[in-house]
């Protein structure tokens, strides 16, 4: 596979438009540095990888160029009114993916209303492109540059694998980017695979593995035979989950939540790291902390030792992070994420430190049980903090993440509080809550391992209402139902209920068969469901998004959503003081009906928003197309 060097063009598709558009910029700086020689990329994809499309529409007041560079596609977007700064976004790891594709970030209208320029890059292959990927991006700034010529400030922001990207990207490029914002970053995908790899050692340790009987027999099916029946156990699964929380930071909230959204997808890669030797243990020392009953000698004398294969060490020399930061690096990380655990960060502190660069990084956390489920305010609080660090010095507050005790962490950073942390519980209307409760069965047999969603109808209308994040049913379920004083369009008196499971064996969802009315009094509804396709499901067209004032920033929490066909109100929302279990924290969710649920809500009809009974400046069409979740931010004028 050939890298082409030179001034960019070479492999890159023209852009549209073919000129740039006329913008208008602040003064530039008295004495901008050079522009620097370009950076090599790949002329194509790697293999097994295909390009998409890049083309996009560009938001009001604004212009869209996109194109292909070598292997990668690119989007930018470029505001009529330029700031004369640029933040580049690095996309996480899209394992199992053949396509590349661009993916914008999740704060683009409040940059392009506050004058920033952005770009991101599909990046040549899906995995393993923690490198590649900070490699690319710094191409597609030289792209930019050529356009439109340097930015005053360019601030480059990723998750996960970008998160690690961009660590990267501030010791490599400290030419192009003037400070960077890592969202829930690796440290590195060796370090990443040994904690899949770790998956693996502590349920082996809990089945009673020897070493002989590891190096006798393969990994998957010592998973399917001895550690998972094992941990069917309630009390051994208990201590192999306390054992993981010590070994990947220690207690801190969200830990026991976000364990139980990861721990069957963390199985899978534990299989694979193991099966291709791509960790390495043989001289790990593991400290247990305070929540394992097991001694560190007893477990570090009885852990199964991997060997690694030759593919470790291509991973280990080209995607590892060394601390050498070069420009200002603030990091955000959710405390429950057990897909990219937060040790993470404490060992890129310790990587920052031994380079003598731990000036130049601050590191925060929010308390979130999922991976990367930061909300936008909080990344639009994070850039701002960085953009006032890097212009004006104001180095912006942190958190030590290296203490004993991580319990208390992510408190003064996190602005919208999860369910099931005391300022949840606090919020108006958390005291109306219900809990739902029942046996699942498909086809007369128990659903196991199931995602489990309530919904709650009410004049036709329907919102999406359980508290519950990662329930997974396992015969029965339990899911937190939120009120209508906390979120509106949930329950009420007069309300029904019903269930939408998606059921991953059969790759699809069903609904329940029936229908069950919000209690009169009380605070538990046992409504044992029988699924069926279609049920009680009615078409409806949905939107996920976030409100914004006219200046791009989020509305607060209570902003109430509405969808109307002509005067007829076709779907209800808001943005909830709590995330519910299917919304990304901070934004909304909208189903909007059809002429099934609510008379005059047509099939093909424009759809008008209002935000707390003002016009917004969108619109979109009722296609009723359920399976496709429409991304829309919403605008007040």
């Amino acid at each position: 596979m050939a890298l082409a060097c030179g001034d960019g063009s070479e492999g890159s598709a023209t852009a549209t438009p073919e000129q740039p558009p006329t913008a208008t910029m602040s003064p530039p700086s008295p004495t901008p540095p050079p522009i620097p020689s370009p950076v090599g990329f790949f002329q194509e994809p790697f293999e097994g990888f295909y390009l998409g499309d890049p083309e996009f529409e560009a938001l009001p007041g604004a212009t869209a160029l996109f194109g292909r560079l070598g292997g990668s596609i690119y989007q930018i977007e470029m505001p009529d009114e330029w700031n004369g700064s640029l933040v580049l976004y690095l996309h996480g790891s899209r394992v199992g993916e053949p396509q590349l594709w661009v993916e914008q970030p999740a704060i683009r209208s409040y940059l392009i209303r506050n004058g920033f320029a952005w770009g991101a890059s599909s990046f040549s292959r899906n995995d393993i492109a923690v490198f590649l990927g900070s490699d690319e991006t710094a191409a597609l700034w030289d792209i930019f540059a050529q356009r439109f010529g340097r930015p005053q400030r360019t601030y480059v922001t990723g998750q996960s694998m970008g998160g690690g990207g961009t660590v990267f990207a501030a010791e490599r490029y400290p030419d192009r980017f003037d400070g960077a914002l890592g969202l829930c970053g690796i440290v590195g995908t060796a370090t990443l695979q040994d904690y899949f790899g770790d998956y693996f050692v502590a349920g082996a340790f809990f089945a009673g593995l020897t070493q002989a009987e590891f190096e006798a027999t393969t990994a998957g099916e010592i998973i399917d035979r001895r550690i998972l029946p094992a941990l069917e156990d309630a009390t051994t699964h208990a201590r192999f989950v306390d054992l993981l929380i010590d070994i990947t930071g220690g207690p801190r909230p969200f830990d026991h939540q976000g364990f139980g959204i990861w721990e069957a997808w963390t199985w899978g890669l534990s299989r694979g790291v193991v099966e291709g030797g791509l960790m390495d243990n043989r001289e790990t020392v593991y400290r247990l902390g305070p929540l394992s009953d097991v001694s560190n000698d007893v477990f570090n004398t009885a852990a199964i030792r991997i060997s690694p294969q030759p593919l470790r060490e291509v991973i280990v020399n080209n995607s590892e992070t060394t601390g050498d930061i070069q420009i200002p690096l603030l990091t955000l990380h959710t405390t429950g994420d057990f897909n990219v655990p937060i040790y993470h960060e404490q060992e890129l502190r310790r990587r920052v430190e031994a380079a003598s660069k731990g000036d130049l990084l601050v590191q925060r956390a929010i308390r979130e049980p999922d991976h990367c489920a930061f909300t936008n305010e909080e990344w639009q609080q994070g850039l701002e903090d960085l953009i006032a660090w890097v212009e004006e010095g104001d180095k912006p507050r942190g958190e030590d993440l290296l203490v004993d005790d991580l319990t208390e962490i992510g408190g003064e950073f996190t602005l919208t509080p999860r369910f099931g942390s005391s300022e949840a519980d606090a919020v108006p209307g958390a005291d109306e809550r219900i809990v739902m409760s029942g046996a699942l069965t498909l086809d007369g047999e128990p659903v196991r391992d199931a995602e489990v969603h309530v919904v709650v109808r009410k004049d036709g209308l329907e919102r999406y209402c359980g508290l519950t994040q990662g329930m997974r049913a396992n015969g029965r379920y339990v899911v937190v139902v939120a009120s209508s004083e906390e979120a509106y369009g949930c329950g009420a008196p007069d309300a029904q209920l019903f269930l939408n499971v998606y059921v991953p064996d059969q790759g699809r969802a069903f609904w329940s068969r029936d229908l069950a009315g919000w209690p009169a009094s009380g605070a538990e509804l046992e409504f044992d469901v029988i699924l069926d396709d279609p049920g009680v499901f009615r078409p409806y067209t949905a939107f996920e998004g976030t409100a914004l004032d006219s200046s791009g920033r989020s509305l607060p929490v209570g902003t109430i959503i509405e969808a109307y066909i002509g005067e007829t109100i076709c779907g209800i929302s808001s943005l909830p003081p709590v995330t519910l279990d299917v919304y990304v924290p901070g934004r909304f969710l909208i189903t909007v009906m059809g002429p099934e649920s609510v008379t005059r809500c047509d099939e093909h009809a424009t759809i008008s928003f209002r935000i707390n009974g003002e016009l917004a400046e969108q619109s979109r069409v009722n296609d009723l197309n359920p399976y496709y979740q429409d991304v829309l931010d919403l605008t007040v004028p």
